[in-house]
């Protein structure tokens, strides 16, 4: 649950594109209509007391999954920031649409891409499920680079647990 009272209104847009409601779609026409720009503070209209189940939109894939990481690589990449060099980038899946397999492909076809892009670490994250407070979740974290640390980290890993036939470490 979002828990600020304001937030700018380019910030709400996002929200109401991630988490679609025709009541919120409403009040953003407002404020545009009022000539509010997306810098100014505008009440969040997801702050509000009882508990609130967010759900977003699931797009049926255009590009394949490799496409799909090429793409938001790049607009990180392009993005103007200092430090990528110590940035850890976690690339949000979205979708349920692709499995295994096809994770296991675009990795493959990537490698040289995703390893010669600035930033420290890059790892691919799928949130599943969990309770209203976000508890007893179920995720994967998927490692596209990671630093020599990293990767000895993860070797201990594979070694000290039972890594099962799709290559999952659950610990």
């Amino acid at each position: 649950m979002i828990n600020t009272i304001t937030n700018d209104g380019l910030e709400l847009k996002k929200l109401n594109s991630l988490f679609p409601e025709p009541r919120f779609a409403k009040i953003i026409e407002e404020y545009e209509i009022e000539g509010i720009s997306n810098s100014e503070s505008v009440k969040n209209p997801f702050h509000e007391t009882q508990t609130r189940i967010l759900l977003s939109n699931l797009f049926k894939p255009i590009e394949k999954l490799d496409e799909q990481i090429r793409s938001v690589i790049t607009k990180k990449i392009n993005k103007n920031h200092s430090e990528k060099e110590q940035t850890v980038l976690i690339i949000d899946n979205r979708t349920s649409a692709f499995g295994v397999p096809e994770f296991f492909d675009a990795a493959k076809k990537l490698e040289t891409f995703i390893d010669s892009t600035p930033f420290q670490e890059v790892w691919f994250y799928t949130g599943y499920c969990s309770n209203d407070d976000g508890n007893n979740a179920e995720f994967s974290f998927s490692p596209l680079k990671v630093t020599i640390d990293q990767e000895k980290i993860l070797n201990e890993m594979v070694n000290k647990n039972n890594v099962d036939n799709n290559g999952r470490i659950i610990w």
